[in-house]
């Protein structure tokens, strides 16, 4: 069975107990696909800790200052956090492939070289 990207996430999210898609009605549905297609335009630039902590401040940085319920929060979440994972990895990647004596403590080595 093929699942798209996002029926997966939102079966993810059912799997996880999120939330019931019994408690978000047709207008809440299409409140929050409208958000996340709305950020999805830009680079995302958050990590999946700081959606957790602060899904308000996240929003306003896009320009979206909307009153969500608990139930939007969390749908909201649950589909960003793809985005959240794939920058986390493309940092990680970054930060990777930088110089390397920014990763290395001063006065030690790195396959072999030495940077003092």
């Amino acid at each position: 069975m093929q699942v798209m990207r996002g029926e997966k996430r939102l079966l993810n999210a059912r799997l996880l107990g999120v939330f019931k898609m019994n408690t978000l009605d047709d207008r809440s549905r299409f409140k929050v696909h409208s958000i996340v297609e709305c950020i999805r335009q830009y680079d995302f630039c958050f990590e999946v800790a700081e959606l957790h902590e602060s899904i308000e401040e996240v929003l306003a940085y896009f320009g979206i200052h909307v009153s969500l319920s608990m139930d939007e929060r969390k749908l909201i979440i649950a589909e960003l956090a793809g985005l959240a994972e794939n920058f986390e990895v493309s940092e990680a990647v970054r930060w990777a492939y930088s110089d390397l004596p920014v990763l290395c403590l001063e006065g030690q080595s790195f396959g072999g070289v030495s940077y003092e």
